[in-house]
């Protein structure tokens, strides 16, 4: 089965992430979704929740700051759909404002708006 999905929207392709596949339980495995995103040609990068350990919405698992750092070390877009029914603690409310300040990381809550982010800016 393909991890990845590579799609084309406005002219700009982005690898998309099968939504029940786990693919993120350490920084290292961060580095080879980017990674695989370059052998396909983009930078831009659209996640699921699902795809990411659960660690990475507890801040004190170090996982999600790691990860974000990648993003932003390979000039990654990563849109990820979060649906409110996702269990993650206040911390994480925080950094999730202040990560959508940014162009590398942000967190939508449905496919349609992340999309839309990673195709427009």
């Amino acid at each position: 089965m393909e991890i990845l999905k590579i799609v084309e929207k406005n002219g700009v392709v982005f690898a998309e992430c099968e939504p029940a596949e786990k693919l993120i339980s350490s920084e290292q495995d961060a580095v080879d979704l980017i990674g695989l995103c370059g052998y396909h040609q983009t930078n831009n990068l659209l996640l699921y929740a699902k795809n990411i350990d659960a660690n990475f919405f507890d801040l004190k698992s170090t996982l999600a700051g790691g990860v974000l750092q990648k993003c932003i070390n390979y000039y990654m877009g990563v849109a990820m759909v979060l649906l409110s029914d996702i269990e993650h603690n206040k911390r994480f409310g925080e950094m999730t404002l202040e990560a959508n300040k940014g162009n590398h990381f942000r967190i939508f809550e449905n496919r349609a708006k992340a999309v839309e982010w990673l195709t427009n800016g």
